[in-house]
């Protein structure tokens, strides 16, 4: 038996499941391509789930793996931002799920019997971790001789995305942006966020599940501001080490990539960014003999 066989085997296994979890979807006559995590519970286009999907799908087929990532592209908006969940099928939004619950602010809140129609996206962000993704699939699409026409495509997105995230989720200018919701650390119920949402040590599942839901409802009712948030009561704004380790490094790719798109401005730009960012995580995890006498 080939060492190498067990590895194919799983390789094979993923391609299956990525291709069985595939879906089609149209916007402004323009087709697009994209996986859901699961056919039955999570049907929908999630952010960090696609770029995960991408990167897998670029060990296969760079182009396919694009794909993947211009789902996300289509939705971004004017000024950056990139929902975590995009409802391409709008029929299957459910106001007693959490659909509505992290929707825009104008939409009912869940469990109403009135609204104003079904939300398109989420207003949620999750662990910015696109551009890690797009430059994978720019390598892959490079070592199949193509991907500079997807580099170009991409640039752009990443530069508006980050400049969303560091404008909107940064109010005190402290280098850390912040989450409003657990769902947006991408961890949702972990025990990390208990003190944060005002719950004592092991708290029970019920006690935990309002709490999680009352904090994103406080979100929406302050129109994901973090500026609202931070003056609301029981405010949830927390500064999350896994979010802000991935904008670090989303912005050390975005410059790489903005450099070899022949982006210099972009690039200048979003490498003094990450260096910026970086510096409370160095005070943080400063040595003791690194501190003078």
């Amino acid at each position: 038996m080939s060492v190498d066989h067990p590895v194919d085997a799983l390789r094979q296994r993923a391609r299956a499941q990525l291709e069985a979890n595939t879906r089609y979807a149209e916007r402004a006559g323009r087709r697009f391509t994209y996986s859901v995590p699961s056919a039955r519970s999570y049907p929908f286009q999630w952010f960090w789930d696609s770029c995960f999907h991408a990167i897998v799908w670029s060990q296969f087929d760079a182009e396919r793996a694009a794909d993947e990532l211009r789902g996300l592209f289509a939705w971004q908006r004017a000024d950056g931002f990139i929902p975590h969940v995009i409802f391409w099928d709008r029929r299957l939004a459910m106001q007693q799920y959490w659909h509505y619950l992290e929707s825009a602010p104008w939409l009912a809140v869940p469990w109403l019997p009135t609204t104003r129609g079904k939300p398109a996206t989420s207003e949620l962000i999750q662990p910015p971790v696109l551009a890690q993704a797009v430059e994978r699939v720019v390598s892959a699409g490079a070592a199949a001789g193509a991907g500079a026409g997807f580099l170009r495509e991409a640039v752009p997105v990443l530069l508006r995305y980050h400049r969303w995230l560091l404008a909107t989720r940064d109010p005190d200018d402290d280098g850390l942006i912040s989450i409003l919701a657990p769902p947006e650390s991408g961890l949702d119920y972990s025990p990390v966020f208990d003190a944060a949402l005002g719950l004592g040590r092991d708290p029970d599942h019920r006690h935990l599940g309002v709490a999680m839901r009352l904090a994103t409802l406080l979100g929406k009712r302050d129109r994901w501001s973090p500026a609202r948030r931070a003056r609301g009561r029981r405010a949830f704004i927390v500064e999350d080490v896994l979010v802000n380790s991935c904008l670090v490094a989303g912005l050390e790719a975005t410059a790489r990539l903005a450099r070899a798109a022949g982006e210099s401005g972009g690039a200048a730009w979003a490498e003094a960014q990450a260096i910026r960012e970086n510096m409370p995580f160095d005070l943080l995890f400063v040595r003791d003999d690194d501190i003078p006498d």
